[in-house]
């Protein structure tokens, strides 16, 4: 009797934690239907094929990691940058996005220009659950005229009815001018 107790006990156990595995995060609703993060997505990389001013044909690579903890998924991302640096013009329709090194690309509901001509804004149609990591394939319309660093402000949203964003930092690419200065 203890066995087979046991044994219900150990299958419930393991059937219920696949469960979880498989259910959608379930996020920390603040009210009106809007939700914030238990703990932050964090920036792993941005890199970018080309390192060369005024090249054209660069791809950002932009890599975010959703904490199994985060408490919701992501959602968005807004991408800024600093008013007092060239402006990185992006090709919103180049734009690519995978999550956990996957081969099938995640739709976005939109993305796009916001308030602000320097900033991107991409909405996913499904949101990157935590414990993923989401890669962002960016394409500049060409790389920046100026060498030196350039920073993008990563900002997260997770899911919800105009959740608020959660500001992850700046991130920065470095350019060099073809005479290697």
């Amino acid at each position: 009797m203890v066995h087979h107790t046991l044994s219900l006990l150990i299958k419930t156990v393991v059937s219920g934690s696949l469960f979880l595995l498989t259910v959608p995060a379930i996020a920390t609703p603040i009210g009106n239907e809007q939700y914030v993060f238990d703990r932050a997505p964090r920036i792993v990389r941005l890199t970018s094929n080309f390192h060369q001013t005024n090249q054209s044909g660069d791809t950002y690579q932009l890599v975010i990691s959703i904490p199994e903890n985060a408490g919701a998924p992501l959602q968005a991302i807004r991408i800024t940058q600093p008013d007092d640096q060239e402006a990185i013009v992006f090709q919103s329709d180049e734009t690519r996005i995978f999550a956990d090194n996957s081969a099938t690309e995640i739709a976005q509901v939109s993305i796009g220009g916001t308030e602000n001509a320097n900033d991107l804004l991409i909405v996913l149609h499904h949101p990157v659950q935590p414990g993923q990591t989401v890669t962002f394939y960016l394409k500049p319309e060409r790389n920046p005229s100026q060498a030196g660093v350039h920073l993008l402000g990563i900002t997260a949203y997770p899911n919800g009815k105009n959740s608020p964003g959660l500001f992850l930092g700046y991130s920065r690419l470095t350019f060099h001018a073809p005479n290697g200065r």
